[in-house]
This record gives C-alpha cells, structure tokens and sequence, in this order.
C-alpha cells in the first residue's frame, strides 16, 4: 500500500491532535475540576526544574530577544541546547509559572513523537500492526516516565520530536531524492541537534535505514532483477558526510560547554577502565530493563567498590553473543541487526565513556535507543516482513 504525503500528515496530525482531546486541557484552566484540586501533584520537581524553569531569571521573562541571544551564545546548566531553552521560554509567555501547564507540554510532545513513530514505520514498511506495536511500546514504557513527567527534560522529548521527523523526512527524500527534501533533513537534523546533542548519532541510524526497511542497500544479492533500484554505497555515505559535519559540530560544542560548566569528571577521578566497566554493565542493564522495567530510579549512583569482574565478563558476554547472532541473521533478517545496532549506537553518547555527572545510568537515556529493540520484538512476532514491495525507494 502505497502511503501518501497526504496520508502521512493526516495521521501524525490526527493522533496528536486526538491525544491532545483526550487530556481536555481547557478543563484544567476554565473548569478547575481537576487540575486546581490536585495541583499538588502539577508541581516542579525539585531536581533541574528549578535551575531550569521555575529559579532562572532569564527563563521566567519568557520569549523575548535577550533571552533568544542567551540561548544561542551561553552555556548556561553546562550544556549548549538553545531550542530546548526558547521552548522553556515561550511555555513562560504563554503559561506563566504554572508547572502543570509545562508539564501537559512534555505529554503532548511525547504523543506527537509516538504518532510520528507510527507514521514512519508505516510509510517505510506498509507493515500496519507492526508500525502500531512499536508506538504502544514507545508511547508506554515505563522508563520513559522520566523523559515526560520531569519539566527539565524537555530536551528529550523536544529532541525525539524532531528525530521522528527526520527519520521520515529522510524517508520520503529516499523515495524520490531531491535537493529540496535533503534541505528538509539536513534542517530537521540541525534543530534536533539544538534540544539535545544526543541526536549525534542518528546518520548511523538513517544508513542503517538505507539497510532495512528502505532497502536502498542490500546484504544478499538481489534475485528479483531490482538491483537498478538501489544507490551506489558511494553516494549513500556521501548523503550522510553533512549529516555527519553536523553531528561533530555538536559534539564539539557541547564538549566545550561540560567542560567549562565543570560537569567532566576526569580520569583521576573515575579511571577509563572504571567507565568501559561501567558501560558494559550499563548495556545489559537497560535491555534487563526494557524486558523487566523494575527498581527504577530517578538516580543510579556508581558502585562505592570495584566492580566485580565476573559481572562485567558476563555483561560483555552477552553483548557479543547476541550481535554475533544478529549479524549471523543479517542476511535473512536485517531487522534484527538494524534494532541491535540501533540500540547499541544511539546509548553510546551516553553511556559514560565520557563521564558527565555522577550517574552511572539513567532511565531518560534509553527515551530513543529502546526503540531499536521494539523493532526487533515487532517484526520477530509478527513474521519478519517488510510490506514495502510498492514503497520504491530509489538513490538517485
């Protein structure tokens, strides 16, 4: 089934807007029925929403021209995200202080990205029940509580909204390249980068794309006389080389910033074998976690005493046997390497090799590497095909 541009804006545009309907938020401000009776419940929390919302001066004054020349050219909370903090500034402008109002905003971000998430999967693939689970899955999942129901980390539903719309972006300049639609990526790219440099590794993300499910690229040798579909591997990395350029100028920037806001640890500090440990570990734990999401925490603390070696071994263990089983399916099952590598690519950021705090995990960062494993349950249950036989995706 083919899935039209028109189509496709009518979902996103229906499943956020209905979701939106469903909160009824003029109940909360002209009714006062619930929002004004358990306004307890609607407040800020005491970690990083003070700092960001409800104590920063500049935040407080809402959208003006000095606060658009502060989120641009300060580092200010150690970090270099200026969308995430104009978003903070005109919830100000259009909601005062009132935290629950800033909050609705994190919900309704959430269930745009989700039925964003829908709709990609479902114009790259045709798969429709498969597309929906992954959704259910990403609108549900308990370790994105913290990604939604914490005001300061509006960066991470901020950033996810515009990783969706790349993602499909990407999907449609696919279908038929163009300078215009590769304009609208690299753009989309850009602003996502601007509320979370966590997006720094969706290039990969996108080439893998090309593997499965846009099968512009191909592991085994075509049977079915489609080969003039496919790009050249040449001009698909050289689509990514900006991509790339602005993921590095990312990167830099927000280096610079944790290491002038003193949020670095140093080696002395916390040893790089102490981090690889910590990783590896921190690895199996999310995937325990997305299967069996219990003891949740808003803070993991790193271990007071070394790490037992037996648990690093097996952690690392685990990693290996199964992307040597992914990669051993590659061929028959590319969904299952895609969602491995997908996971495993977009947790490196985070994961800690470059410490930046003093967690030694956090809930919030598996918010778009968990939807990597949602493929792979999505399409293992359901057979493992892409209905993507009229979807043609070309490279040139």
């Amino acid at each position: 089934m083919l899935v039209s541009n028109r189509n496709i804006v009518f979902l996103a545009v229906y499943g956020s807007f209905a979701t939106f309907l469903r909160l009824r938020p003029w109940r909360f401000r002209h009714r006062h029925k619930v929002f004004l009776r358990n306004r307890q419940y609607y407040d800020f929390l005491i970690l990083d929403d003070y700092s960001y919302v409800a104590m920063n001066s500049y935040v407080q004054q809402g959208l003006t021209l000095d606060g658009l020349r502060r989120a641009f050219s300060t580092f200010t909370r150690a970090n270099w995200h200026p969308l995430t903090w104009l978003s903070h500034m005109l919830d100000v402008s259009l909601f005062g202080m009132d935290a629950g109002w800033h909050h609705l905003v994190n919900v309704f971000l959430h269930s745009f990205s989700t039925a964003l998430l829908f709709v990609d999967f479902y114009s790259m693939t045709g798969a429709l029940w498969k597309s929906a689970f992954i959704a259910a899955l990403f609108r549900t999942h308990p370790l994105h509580v913290e990604s939604i129901a914490w005001v300061a980390e509006r960066k991470d539903v901020l950033s996810g909204f515009f990783f969706m719309l790349t993602l499909l972006a990407y999907a449609q300049y696919a279908r038929l390249p163009n300078l215009w639609r590769y304009l609208v990526v690299l753009v989309l790219f850009a602003l996502g980068l601007m509320a979370k440099p966590m997006l720094v590794t969706e290039p990969f993300v996108l080439l893998m794309s090309d593997v499965w499910p846009l099968q512009r690229i191909v592991l085994a040798k075509p049977t079915d006389g489609s080969k003039s579909l496919l790009a050249p591997w040449g001009r698909i990395l050289l689509e990514k080389a900006p991509l790339v350029g602005l993921s590095m100028v990312s990167s830099i920037i927000t280096y610079i910033a944790q290491q002038q806001g003193g949020a670095v640890s140093t080696f002395e500090a916390l040893p790089f074998t102490t981090r690889v440990a910590n990783a590896i570990i921190s690895f199996v734990t999310y995937l325990w976690k997305m299967f069996w999401p219990s003891s949740l925490a808003v803070y993991y603390p790193y271990p007071e005493s070394t790490m037992l070696w037996w648990k690093v071994a097996g952690a690392a263990l685990v990693l290996l046997t199964l992307s040597y089983i992914v990669l051993r399916q590659s061929r028959q099952r590319p969904f299952l390497a895609v969602g491995w590598f997908w996971y495993l690519i977009m947790l490196i950021p985070v994961i800690g090799l470059i410490q930046v705090g003093g967690q030694a995990m956090a809930d919030r960062y598996t918010y778009l590497p968990s939807i990597g494993l949602f493929i792979m349950i999505a399409w293992s249950a359901g057979g493992g095909g892409a209905d993507n036989r009229n979807l043609p995706y070309k490279g040139a």
